[in-house]
């Protein structure tokens, strides 16, 4: 029953380190992400051919379930 017990304690340490060193990471991309958007000149235009973008790839998954 220890070892049991003792076995799940590592396997939460390396559950919990693994989670760690992924919100590090998902912080860097955000940061990454906010640096681009400060640094673009134009936001407005660049949002809405991302925009545009998405209603196509939008209206092409549609497309492809049975009605």
């Amino acid at each position: 029953a220890f070892r049991e017990l003792a076995d799940g304690e590592a396997r939460a340490a390396s559950l919990e380190q693994h989670l760690t060193d992924l919100e590090s990471r998902i912080e860097e991309l955000l940061a990454t992400v906010e640096q681009r958007d400060n640094v673009t000149s134009k936001p407005q235009g660049r949002s809405s051919e991302q925009s545009g973008e998405a209603s196509i790839e939008g209206s092409q998954d549609h497309s492809n379930q049975p009605r």
